[in-house]
């Protein structure tokens, strides 16, 4: 049935994850299984004419071929609902399941015991690479294991009544219905793992989209910060100033010693946060990319000897010695 519903992202829910698993794992199963399904048209050839066993042959790989043909399809088809993209692969499994147990059906009353242990052994195996290559989806594998898997063991069954053989092909049956729980059982176990995997993975992708969200707006308060520092600095400069123009007009008064001590100590202070202030606001202006960086040399004595001025005083106050060699 058709769906209007997009998604952004081609494995939004796990059935889309699924449908991307199944094309990518299409072909994997396919020639394999057509060589196993050539090993028992040849035991048919011995015992059937070419016209029941070789139909057989090219139906059941042609449909092979179609359905993987398909399954690479299907994530494409977002005309139809996941959901209806997977049943078909389910009726895929169907039919193939009841393909392989034509050949129980018809060609395993006429093998040997020997060709009907290989015939088992290879549809147990195309059982178990079904389970490989379709992510161990249960209801995947119970489309293709119960037609196939019922029929093997109901033929061993059947077979040794007809021919009054020995109880070895009652075990042989019961071997092959506990094999096949017990793919049913790994193949539950399978897909609980992807499911959870893909349930990691999408905690992790919504993660990641808040931490870089987060990040962005971490790097937008930055730039704001940067921005209203940079468009402050006269703001900032004018009382700064007001106070080297107060200091200026203090220090050319009549004073006394200490006074005058007091008075180039505060003009030396308000030139270090002079300064300071202005490395600030020259950086943020950096940050904000306003000006470009010009590197030129300085006198490192002179920055010396004004940051040893700045601080003898706090020197003093502790009873240390400070000196600029």
């Amino acid at each position: 049935m058709p769906s209007s519903k997009h998604h952004q992202t081609p494995t939004a829910n796990i059935e889309q994850e699924l449908l991307r698993m199944l094309a990518l794992q299409g072909w994997m199963g396919t020639i394999p299984t057509v060589l196993l399904l050539c090993v028992i048209a040849s035991f048919a050839s011995e015992y059937f004419p070419p016209i029941y066993w070789a139909t057989w042959l090219i139906v059941a790989s042609a449909f092979l071929f179609s359905r993987a043909a398909l399954l690479i399809q299907l994530p494409k088809l977002t005309q139809y609902s996941e959901r209806f993209r997977i049943n078909i692969v389910v009726c895929g499994s169907i039919i193939s399941g009841s393909l392989h147990a034509f050949s129980f059906i018809f060609f395993f009353p006429e093998f040997s015991d020997y060709q009907r242990a290989i015939h088992s052994m290879i549809i147990m195996g195309i059982g178990a690479v079904t389970i490989m290559t379709t992510a161990g989806f249960l209801p995947i594998s119970l489309a293709y294991i119960i037609p196939a898997g019922l029929s093997s063991s109901s033929m061993w069954v059947i077979t040794t009544l007809q021919d009054n053989g020995e109880p070895i092909g009652y075990i042989v049956a019961v071997m092959l219905c506990v094999s096949n729980i017990t793919m049913l059982i790994l193949s539950k176990e399978s897909f609980g793992l992807i499911r959870g995997f893909f349930s990691i993975r999408n905690q992790q992708e919504i993660l990641n989209h808040q931490l870089q969200e987060a990040l962005k707006t971490a790097e937008s308060a930055s730039r704001a910060k940067t921005r209203f520092l940079a468009s402050a600095s006269h703001d900032l400069r004018q009382p700064i100033h007001a106070l080297s123009l107060f200091s200026g007009a203090l220090s050319r008064r009549t004073l006394d010693k200490e006074s005058r001590e007091i008075a180039e100590h505060m003009d030396t202070a308000l030139q270090s946060l002079v300064s300071h202030l202005d490395s600030l606001l020259d950086i943020s202006k950096l940050d904000a990319g306003i000006v470009q960086a010009n590197v030129t040399p300085f006198n490192l004595r002179l920055m010396g000897e004004r940051l040893q001025s700045e601080f003898i005083p706090a020197a003093s106050e502790k009873h240390l010695k400070m000196w600029f060699d």
